[in-house]
């Protein structure tokens, strides 16, 4: 992909950060996370309404993409300590050939994390919605609001990955996009696979899973 065509996409969707690490591309999964608080509003309204988004990256792939261990917490401020809120998370909408084995309320998640696999062209999963206030959580106590995942990598090739947003009232509010095998089509991109990374707004961090 052209880093020009790359900038416009960055454009689009308020991606803060090209998550690429070529140096544990081999492996059989990259965890990666992203704190998105810096791009949650200024306040919390009553009935605002956040969820995640999940699509792949070029929708003219139809590869399946397989996630595993996502997960979303917000670390609350109190006086006395800093608190780790975890949110259940399931998929409300999947894309024709997409799927994951929690899609309902009545199949908890478990501690690691839900699982998503994404299918077809333009394969996308949105999760269930939550309410901030529901959970205790003002906007003045928000520290960080941590997404993490685990992306397979077996059978992916350059340009294949995952763009994952943090949504409010169905609207992305910050994206990242994973791809652990990146295109370098320029000094910048050649950069990247040599294990610098390329900065355009926020940093985000993608590591070994243990």
């Amino acid at each position: 992909m052209k880093l020009t065509k790359l900038t416009t996409l960055i454009a689009a969707l308020g991606v803060g950060f090209i998550l690429s690490n070529p140096v544990t591309a081999q492996a059989a999964t990259i965890t990666y996370q992203a704190d998105f608080a810096p791009f949650l509003p200024p306040v919390f309204n009553a009935n605002d309404t956040f969820d995640l988004g999940f699509q792949i990256h070029d929708p003219q792939r139809p590869k399946p993409i397989v996630i595993r261990k996502i997960r979303y917490h917000v670390l609350k401020i109190t006086p006395d300590a800093i608190i780790k809120i975890s949110i259940p998370l399931y998929f409300v909408n999947l894309s024709l050939d997409s799927s994951s084995n929690f899609t309902s309320p009545s199949v908890p998640a478990p501690p690691d994390g839900i699982d998503l696999t994404l299918s077809g062209l333009g394969g996308a999963a949105i999760t269930n919605s939550f309410i901030p206030s529901n959970f205790g959580i003002t906007r003045s106590d928000v520290l960080a609001g941590n997404l993490s995942f685990e992306l397979e990598t077996d059978g992916l090739v350059s340009g294949d990955g995952v763009v994952a947003s943090l949504r409010l009232n169905g609207s992305s509010i910050g994206s990242l996009v994973a791809e652990p095998i990146p295109e370098p089509s320029t000094m910048i991109g050649i950069g990247t696979v040599l294990g610098f990374s390329v900065l355009f707004k926020r940093k985000l961090k993608a590591y070994q899973a243990v």
